[in-house]
């Protein structure tokens, strides 16, 4: 944490994004495989307002919600 924070200049926020990404990469992996095993998915895509901590404003960003249909 003191490298991040003093030799690549890492506010702190991102240094816990980082973690924190690290420990939901399995989840990811096992939750693309469930999806992906699926014969039919359906995706929708939503624009959503999100706060930036960097600016102190709000952006747009997409989020995207996944379904999946196992119904015969």
């Amino acid at each position: 944490m003191v490298g991040s924070k003093f030799a690549w200049y890492l506010p702190l926020y991102r240094q816990v994004q980082i973690p924190v990404a690290w420990w939901l990469k399995s989840f990811y992996k096992l939750q693309l495989r469930t999806i992906q095993a699926s014969a039919r998915v359906f995706c929708d895509e939503k624009p959503m307002p999100v706060f930036d901590p960097g600016r102190g404003c709000t952006r747009t960003c997409q989020f995207w919600a996944h379904a999946m249909d196992d119904r015969r």
